[in-house]
C-alpha cells in the first residue's frame, strides 16, 4: 500500500520519542538548578521572562542559585532530587544518541525517497493548508493530499519539525555550550547570547 511507512521509519519514530522524552526530562533537571529563563546574559533578578518556581528570593541579603534550586520528582525530571551532575550526563549522552538517530533518519529519508512525504514541492500547499486549518476549526477532517498519508497542514507541520525545528534545536543547543562560546563567540552572538539560546 502506498501509504505504508517502512519499518526503519517506524523504528526511528519510536526511538525519537524515547530520546526526546529523555532530553525533556534531563533538561527539566538542569532547569531545576536555576528555574528561570532570561533574554539577556546578565540574568539580573527580576528580569526573567519565565519562572518555574514559587520561591521568592530576599532583596535585603545575598543569595546564590543553590538557594533557588528546585527539587523535582524523578517522575518528572531525570534523575530528579537535585542531581544536576547526573542530569547533565543524561542530557549530553541523550543528545549524542538523538543526533546520531537524526543523521541516520535524514540519510535514509533521502536515500529511500521518503522525503517526498514530508517536504513540500509546490507553493500550492499553503492555500491547501489554510483550507485544512479552517476545516479542522469546524471540527471536520480535511481530505488527504493525493497519494499522500497526510493532509496539507500535516505535511507542512512535519516539514517544519524535520527540516526547521530540529536543526534549530541543535544550533541553539550548541550556542548554550561554554566551549562553543569560548571558541566561536560569533556563533553564540547570532542567537543573542547563551541565555537567549536557552
Amino acid at each position: 500500500m502506498h501509504n505504508d511507512f517502512p519499518a526503519w521509519l517506524r523504528i526511528e519514530h519510536w526511538l525519537n520519542v524515547l530520546f526526546v522524552t529523555l532530553l525533556i526530562r534531563s533538561g527539566i533537571e538542569i532547569l531545576a538548578t536555576h528555574p528561570r529563563l532570561y533574554w539577556r546574559n546578565h540574568s539580573r533578578p527580576g528580569t526573567e521572562w519565565a519562572r518555574f518556581t514559587r520561591k521568592t528570593m530576599p532583596k535585603d541579603k545575598l543569595y546564590d542559585t543553590m538557594d533557588e534550586e528546585e527539587d523535582y520528582s524523578p517522575i518528572v525530571s531525570l534523575p530528579g532530587h537535585k542531581k544536576i551532575g547526573i542530569g547533565r550526563h543524561w542530557h549530553f549522552f541523550t543528545v549524542m544518541g538523538w543526533l546520531l538517530l537524526g543523521i541516520s533518519y535524514w540519510v535514509l529519508l533521502f536515500a529511500t525517497g521518503q522525503w517526498r512525504r514530508y517536504l513540500p514541492t509546490s507553493w500550492d500547499i499553503f492555500p491547501a493548508a489554510w483550507h485544512d486549518l479552517v476545516t479542522y476549526d469546524a471540527f471536520r477532517l480535511p481530505p488527504m493530499m493525493p497519494g499522500q498519508p497526510f493532509d496539507a497542514l500535516q505535511k507542512l507541520s512535519y516539514a517544519g519539525v524535520i527540516f526547521l525545528l530540529a536543526p534549530f534545536q541543535i544550533l541553539t543547543g550548541l550556542a548554550q555550550a561554554p566551549a562553543i562560546e569560548a571558541r566561536f563567540p560569533w556563533f553564540v552572538r547570532m542567537f543573542g547570547g547563551r541565555q537567549a539560546a536557552r
